[in-house]
């Protein structure tokens, strides 16, 4: 009697009973991945930063992301295979299938704490050029030779170049485009997966789409012999990419770009500015050094001998010296800076001021922030900078922008009843009226809450001179 061959099935708040099937192989290699040390260090990892200070729910984990991304470009992949006609192309397919489930598994591997954030603070950092972003630190943990998931995927034959250069947006060899689409594109499922998951954690229904009529939408576009394969969509999937579309714009506005969440971002971002900017003399204290992780410490050096990493070498060069560091860096080690922080008692003005920030973060004290209405911009920074405010030291200015769907090389294109190939926006007016147009919304945040009154009321009044002036 042969061996009896069970599904792996994993249990999920959103997709409830993901299945990836009852492949050996497929099970061999997920299973190494999924246990590395590297993939399972995104369980402390949180999917959206400090939303849960103001959707209590919203504390769950790029780990649990990354699977159920995993599970949605499997789903997509077998849905192109069985309904594309070309015998070659569902050849190619299948020979790419391990690689996409691979890179959309592993999309997110390289992800800093604090989501998006830890990119904005060596970003933001005065004078540095070119921070390595989570897309670089993922296809870097993927290929490196010590890594363990490298090691599990070349077990099994999947091509790990390819894997890394599907997420760092590289080109490589072979692989059609349309399967790089798969997992990065607008019409990706790393999207469809955080969509209807933060929706679920957040507690807000605002982010619940159809996935599965959407992905059974989907199809290969196939363009004249010049252009090459896309990832797009037959004429009964355009009023589901609507509300997809949608979703995510409505997510951003309620969520993502919320003014109290972007403020507490804002927040930790500067907190941990600081520790880089100020390395050299932290490390000076006995009851705060043994709490700094190893990469800010690597940070913080780099900053003392040079203004960022000047071309894609020096990245290279930086990330393979700091790998370990970065994987051992999670935000329970920055949380525990952070309370350390917290409890310091200086006299020395910089670490009081960092003490501050620090303990308003844990006791959840938001900074005092002021909507700034379209076009006041300019005219508040003036005003302010005559009362002798500084910015980036008394106050600073943040803008929240997004956008629906945007014009690029990467636009979705559409089969309609008749054959032909159209862009979406000749599909639906929704999209066609609002394509690249962001919407945004500009806070004003104090940073020195002894003059929050000052600042207060000269927002004010400015807008209030302005609004009598247009009224005239």
């Amino acid at each position: 009697m042969g061996k009896v061959a069970f599904n792996i099935i994993v249990n999920d708040p959103v997709h409830e009973v993901m299945n990836f099937g009852s492949d050996n192989k497929t099970r061999s290699w997920m299973k190494a991945v999924i246990d590395s040390r590297e993939f399972q260090r995104l369980r402390r990892i949180s999917q959206l930063g400090l939303a849960s200070y103001v959707f209590p729910g919203a504390t769950h984990s790029r780990f649990c992301h990354s699977l159920g991304a995993a599970y949605l470009a499997r789903q997509v992949v077998e849905h192109l295979i069985e309904q594309e006609c070309d015998r070659s192309l569902k050849n190619k397919i299948r020979k790419y299938r391990k690689e996409v489930i691979a890179a959309a598994l592993l999309h997110d591997v390289g992800h800093g704490p604090f989501s998006h954030s830890f990119e904005n603070v060596l970003k933001d950092l005065t004078g540095f050029k070119n921070a390595p972003l989570h897309e670089e630190w993922s296809a870097a943990i993927i290929s490196a030779k010590k890594s363990s998931i490298s090691a599990s995927l070349l077990a099994e034959n999947i091509d790990v170049n390819t894997v890394s250069h599907i997420i760092s947006k590289e080109s490589s060899s072979d692989m059609p485009r349309f399967l790089k689409q798969i997992v990065s594109s607008q019409l990706d499922v790393d999207r469809m997966d955080y969509l209807v998951r933060d929706s679920h954690f957040s507690g807000t229904a605002i982010g619940k789409i159809d996935l599965q009529y959407l992905i059974n939408s989907l199809t290969v576009i196939k363009h004249d012999p010049k252009n090459p394969l896309t990832l797009g969509l037959n004429y009964k999937g355009v009023k589901t990419y609507e509300s997809y579309v949608i979703a995510r714009q409505l997510m951003n506005r309620t969520i993502y770009f919320h003014r109290k969440v972007k403020v507490l971002e804002y927040m930790i971002e500067r907190l941990i500015r600081f520790i880089v900017e100020e390395m050299k003399h932290l490390r000076q204290n006995g009851e705060i050094k043994p709490f700094i992780p190893e990469y800010l410490i690597a940070m913080g050096t780099l900053l003392t001998r040079a203004k960022g990493l000047p071309n894609k070498h020096a990245r290279t060069r930086f990330i393979e010296s700091n790998l370990d560091a970065y994987v051992q860096m999670t935000e329970d080690s920055i949380w525990s800076l952070v309370s350390v922080l917290a409890r310091v008692k200086s006299q020395n003005k910089k670490l009081k001021y960092a003490s501050e920030i620090a303990s308003s973060i844990l006791s959840r004290k938001v900074s005092h922030n002021y909507r700034v209405e379209k076009g006041k911009e300019s005219v508040i920074k003036e005003k302010l900078e005559a009362k002798g405010m500084k910015v980036d030291v008394d106050y600073a200015i943040v803008e929240l922008k997004s956008t629906m769907y945007k014009s690029s090389d990467d636009n979705v294109f559409v089969v309609g009843t008749d054959g032909r190939l159209q862009e979406v926006t000749n599909h639906s007016e929704i999209i066609s009226s609002l394509r690249d147009k962001a919407e945004s919304e500009t806070v004003l945040v104090v940073l020195n809450p002894k003059k929050a009154l000052t600042i207060k009321g000269a927002v004010e009044r400015i807008s209030a001179i302005i609004d009598e002036r247009l009224s005239a």
